[in-house]
C-alpha cells in the first residue's frame, strides 16, 4: 500500500495494482501487523474515486472479492462487518482502504489481503481464527489469476455499479445481521443485536436495554445467532 501510494502521488493511471508475493510489514486496520506468508495475495489498486464513492469503496471491494471468489475457485464466502472476508466463521482475509489528496486530486488505495495456497497450520500465531482457500478445497490456486479475477470483479463494481445497488449486494453478503455482537469503539464496549446496517456503512446496534448505537468503526466479536 506504501508503494501504490506513492504512485498514487506520482500521477498513476487508475486502476494500477500492486502485488507482493509476501510482506515483510503487511498492516491491518489501526496499523495492526498482517502476516502475509508466500502463499497469501497481497495486493493494493489506485483509485481516483468522486467523493460520493469514496465511503463506498470498503463495499465495493468486499462485495467483487466475494463474487470474484465464487466464481473462480467455488468457495463461497461472507463479510464480516467492517472489513473481513469469512467462511466457516475464519478470516480469509480483509480489507483496507486509505486516501489522501495530492494536487487536489483526491486517491484512495483499496488493500486486499488473501489466504490462498497457505496452510494455517504452520502459522500457530493465527491458528483458530484463520483459513486459508487450500485448507478450505484442498487445492493449490494460482495467485496472479486469483489477483486478476478480483481486479476484473472490482472494475465492474467500480465503474458499473452504483452505490445504492452496491450497498445492498454488500448488505446481503454481512454474516453479521442479526447476530450477537460485541464492538470495542472509541473506547466503549457495546453488546446487542447487530440490526441492520445504514447506506455509509455504519453498523446498527440495539444494546439490551433496547436502545439503538450507530457504530462507524471498531473491532466486532461475533457471538451466537439472534
Amino acid at each position: 500500500m506504501d508503494i501504490a501510494r506513492q504512485m498514487a502521488k506520482g500521477g498513476c493511471t487508475e486502476g494500477t495494482n500492486v502485488v507482493a508475493a509476501r510482506q515483510h510489514a503487511g498492516r491491518g486496520r489501526l496499523s495492526r501487523v498482517w502476516l502475509s506468508p508466500e502463499g497469501s495475495v497481497s495486493m493494493s489498486v489506485v483509485l481516483f474515486p468522486e467523493l460520493n464513492r469514496l465511503s463506498h469503496l470498503v463495499m465495493i471491494a468486499g462485495v467483487a472479492v466475494v463474487e470474484a471468489l465464487e466464481s473462480f475457485t467455488g468457495v463461497s464466502p461472507a463479510l464480516k462487518w467492517p472489513n473481513d472476508i469469512i467462511i466457516r466463521g475464519l478470516k480469509l482475509g480483509g480489507i483496507l482502504v486509505e486516501s489522501g489528496t495530492v494536487s487536489e486530486r483526491r486517491y484512495a488505495v483499496i488493500g486486499i489481503g488473501l489466504n490462498v495456497n497457505v496452510t494455517i497450520g504452520d502459522y500457530p500465531e493465527i491458528a483458530g481464527i484463520a483459513t486459508s482457500l487450500f485448507d478450505i478445497t484442498g487445492k493449490n490456486f494460482r495467485e496472479t489469476e486469483v489477483s486478476r479475477s478480483i481486479v476484473r470483479s472490482l472494475e465492474h463494481y467500480y465503474r458499473g455499479i452504483d452505490n445504492s445497488e452496491i450497498f445492498q449486494r454488500w448488505r446481503s453478503r454481512l454474516d453479521t445481521i442479526d447476530r450477537r455482537v460485541t464492538v470495542e469503539t472509541g473506547g466503549n464496549h457495546i453488546e446487542g443485536i447487530a440490526r441492520d446496517v445504514n447506506p455509509d456503512g455504519s453498523l446498527i446496534i440495539r444494546s439490551d436495554d433496547g436502545i439503538d448505537h450507530q457504530v462507524f468503526a471498531g473491532d466486532i466479536w461475533l457471538r451466537s445467532l439472534a
